[in-house]
Order: structure tokens, then C-alpha cells, then sequence
């Protein structure tokens, strides 16, 4: 496939450069053409231009996707080309059959992403094709500093570089039909200055918060089931009966997983000691009352941070397979002693991958997990990786990411069965990390692609002190056996 990337001379910015990049890196014929652009349309507010100095200021200035760079444009005469990709800031002459226009909450140009980031929130996706008129959806990223407008760009951004490739490569024939019109290109922040007082309002709080060591504290909670079943209602969570884990107030406790083993039950979370900053794999045991006999023991630790401690029987032995994203590839583990003895197997991916939920079915295993490549957030791009066994080999699904979405990427605890479906236990991030819970059912699972619909979502009780709801896990028989 051959494909012309527009771009205003002399406006070329570092993302154009990547995303050039990572179009021939997919195996296209990419050609870097200058475009058309409309020098009328309102420039950026000096007001925004004030408060990025400032950021850049706090936060160092390095280097971000929309510095501006010399870019080589290729010369020669106009050819064919297969699909054509805008980034001038507008719509130029449409030359080709399809015709590609970033777009940021449904406007062109790169005012109406500044628009959301000053919102402290990130744009939704999409890509208008001006040949079809036709809209090509994308998804919505995440922002994990949000405050930070360069690094909250720079995470936009990546996954904009992400799917426009996929777009490219494997949807340009499916694309879906054109439900409202683009919005017009006018969604520059009225109120800069107002912006700029919020915002370093955000860094203020933020700094006294890091110096009184006020830094999110999760806890670990269970009850026996209701009888509605594992989904909870919509809404707010009701946190009634639950017994919680206590810690020492040195210490915190997250990611849960409930394992039975001759005839006694045990959950194992991440343990995250406030004096080393780094989490560990800890287990305790529940009494047949339903509270903890014994105060969470550590039973594996490493130079790097750990957590998510999904824990499964397999083939007659007990697995665990932990996030150790921090050191760059996914390990596998077996109990040579159940529960406190652990000893690696081996390595089922070579990369830095978040919270990995391993799923078995009759065709094979399917590990889900977030990714945070290419300068995106961990929480909004999720990756398959499929094995006709445990032991692999593993192989990254060609649709990767399958799924762009800040609020039902990220996985939140080990997939289960409940009313003939399979459900997916997904962060909803768009508010935070680990702002709300919701239940995904998996619609479709296969070489060809991924589908899931969130059917509930749940958040902590207004005015309960709690700001988020992070993990679950379902007590009771896994997909294939488990």
C-alpha cells in the first residue's frame, strides 16, 4: 500500500517524524508530502503559548511530540497513492480515494486538543475521511498527569501514532459510516488565564501532597457473594459486609486474588511498604468465618516492583503470574511450595507489559494486558498475545492494540463465566487511575479481532472517603478450568 503524509512546511513537528516512522516500520510505501494549510484559521492564544513555558519550566523541557523539527520532504512528481494523511491542521484538496484528518473530540486541529487538555481530561480519537465523509473511530487515551500538559500531549499523541498505523493497515476497507459531522475547528480554551490558575492550582496540591507523604492508599476488602451473583448493580458500590485487611499503616495492600488449596482459602496481593517504594507478593489466609487468620506473610520479592499476583492451577501445579512490567518482560512462576515458595519457570513475553490476565480456552491461552509504548499511558491500550499453551510460544495478536479506550482497557482482575458469558473485569481510568470497576462482556475473541461491551460499572459511594475502585476478583470455577 502506498501512502502520502501531508505535512505544512516549515510546521513539521516530532510526532510527523514518528508517525512516518512507524507507517514504514508496518511495511508501506510512505511518501512525506507538503500540504496545504490554511493560514486564516485563528492561531493558538498567547495565553496557552504562557502557561506550556511554564510547564516546561516545572517540569524540564526535554523533547515532546509537538516540538517543531526540520523534516526532509520527498521530491519528484505527485504519484497514486492508495490513502493520503493530513496533518496540516486542516482539510486540503483530496487528491486520493481515502483522504485521513486526525481528529480531537470530533474538531480538526490541534486548538481542540489543547481545548480538552486544559480541561484536564484527553480528547476522544478519530479519523474523518474527507474522500467518504466517513468517520473512523480510534478511542480515548489517557492522561496520567494531566497537570502536566507536555507529558499529557505526548501520551495523546502516541496512541494517535498507534491508530492511525492500525487504521492504515488493517481498516481502510471497514471503515464505519458517518453518524454526526465533524465539529468546526473553534475550540480554543476562551479563559487561558483562568486555566492557568487551575492548573497551577493542581501542581500545588500536588507538591504539598508529595511533601506530607500523602500518596494514594488502596486496601484490600471481601464478602462472600451476594445473591445477584458476581455483577454488581450500576452506580455506587455498596460497601456493606465487607471485612477488610488491616495493614500497620507502613504499608498498603492492592491487586487481590483468591486461590483454594486443600481445602483452604488464601488471597494474595500486592504489598507495597512505604519505606522502599517498591511492591512485593504477599498471601494470607481466610478463615472459614470469612476473616483473615494471619497477617499477610511476603512470599516473593525482586529488585523491581511487583504486583497483580493472578494465581491459578494448571496441569496439576500451582501457577502465579505477577506484573514485574519494570523489568521489561512477563515471568512465569510455579509453587514449589504452596503458598510461600515460588520458583520462575520462565519468561512468557520479552516487554514491559501491565497487569497481564491470563484466560484458557478450548483453542489455546490468550494473556491480556496494557501496554505503555511508544510514550503512551499504561492504562488505555490493551494487547492480546495468544499460545496453544501455557508454555507458549506466545504471539502478539496483529490487531495490537485491539482496544484504545481509557475507561475499559486496563485489566482489574481475573476473567469468569456468569449467565452463559464471559466476563472481563476492566479499570474505568478516565476520572484516575483506578477511579471506577466495570464488567466487560467478550463478544468476540479470536485472530481476527476483539470485542467486549461494558455492560456495568461501578465507583465508590459518594462521600465515603474512597476515591476509586481498583481490582476484583471472583471467588469460584475459571474459564477452562482454572
Amino acid at each position: 500500500m502506498m501512502a502520502d503524509v501531508l505535512i505544512t512546511k516549515d510546521r513539521a513537528q516530532r510526532w510527523h517524524s514518528k508517525l512516518v516512522c512507524a507507517l514504514r516500520g508496518a511495511g508501506l510505501d510512505c511518501a512525506v508530502r507538503s500540504g496545504e494549510h490554511d493560514d486564516d484559521r485563528a492561531p493558538l492564544p498567547q495565553g496557552l503559548h504562557v502557561l506550556l513555558w511554564l510547564d516546561q519550566t516545572l517540569h524540564g523541557a526535554g523533547e515532546h511530540a509537538l516540538d517543531r523539527i526540520r523534516l526532509d520532504f520527498d521530491a519528484g512528481p505527485p504519484r497514486f497513492s492508495d490513502v493520503s494523511i493530513d496533518l496540516t491542521g486542516g482539510v486540503g484538496s483530496v487528491r486520493t480515494a481515502r483522504h485521513l484528518v486526525p481528529l480531537f473530540d470530533g474538531a480538526v486541529g490541534e486548538a481542540a486538543l489543547w481545548s480538552a487538555l486544559l480541561d484536564g481530561r484527553a480528547p476522544r480519537l478519530d479519523l474523518f475521511d474527507a474522500a467518504n465523509s466517513q468517520v473512523i473511530p480510534i478511542g480515548l487515551p489517557a492522561t496520567e498527569a494531566p497537570h502536566q500538559l507536555m507529558f499529557a500531549a505526548d501520551q495523546v499523541i502516541a496512541r494517535l501514532i498507534q491508530g492511525i498505523v492500525r487504521v492504515v493497515r488493517h481498516e481502510i476497507d471497514g471503515t464505519r459510516a458517518l453518524k454526526t459531522p465533524p465539529w468546526e475547528p473553534s475550540l480554543v480554551s476562551r479563559r487561558p488565564m483562568s486555566a492557568l490558575a487551575n492548573i497551577l492550582t493542581q501542581k500545588t496540591k500536588r507538591v504539598l501532597k508529595r511533601r506530607f507523604r500523602r500518596e494514594p492508599q488502596w486496601s484490600v476488602a471481601w464478602r462472600s457473594r451476594v445473591a445477584n451473583g458476581p455483577l454488581p448493580d450500576d452506580g455506587s458500590l455498596d460497601l456493606s459486609g465487607w471485612t477488610v485487611l488491616p495493614d500497620d499503616g507502613q504499608r498498603y495492600y492492592a491487586d487481590p486474588f483468591i486461590f483454594a488449596h486443600s481445602g483452604r482459602r488464601f488471597i494474595f496481593v500486592e504489598e507495597y511498604p512505604y519505606a522502599t517504594g517498591r511492591g512485593l507478593i504477599s498471601v494470607a489466609e481466610i478463615g472459614a468465618d470469612g476473616r483473615a487468620l494471619t497477617v499477610p506473610q511476603p512470599v516473593l520479592d525482586a529488585p523491581f516492583h511487583l504486583s497483580y499476583p493472578q494465581v491459578f492451577a494448571h496441569g496439576g501445579d500451582v501457577y502465579m503470574l505477577p506484573e514485574a512490567a519494570a523489568s521489561s518482560r512477563l515471568t512465569l512462576y510455579r509453587a514449589e511450595r504452596f503458598p510461600d515458595r515460588w520458583v520462575a519457570v520462565r519468561d512468557l513475553l520479552s516487554e514491559p507489559v501491565h497487569d497481564a490476565t491470563l484466560l484458557e480456552t478450548p483453542d489455546g491461552c490468550w494473556l491480556f494486558a496494557t501496554t505503555d509504548g511508544e510514550g503512551g499511558s499504561s492504562w488505555d491500550a490493551l494487547n492480546l498475545y495468544h499460545a496453544p499453551g501455557l508454555m507458549g510460544p506466545w504471539r502478539a495478536h496483529d490487531m495490537n492494540p485491539v482496544l484504545i479506550d481509557a475507561g475499559s482497557a486496563r485489566p482489574a482482575g481475573a476473567m469468569f463465566r456468569a449467565s452463559g458469558n464471559l466476563w472481563r473485569p476492566v479499570q474505568d481510568c478516565r476520572a484516575g487511575y483506578g477511579a471506577g470497576l466495570g464488567f466487560a462482556r467478550i463478544d468476540q475473541l479470536d485472530e481476527l479481532g476483539f470485542g467486549q461491551t461494558v455492560v456495568r460499572t461501578v465507583r465508590p459511594p459518594p462521600n465515603s472517603g474512597f476515591c476509586g475502585v481498583q481490582a476484583v476478583d471472583v471467588f469460584g470455577p475459571r474459564p477452562g478450568g482454572g
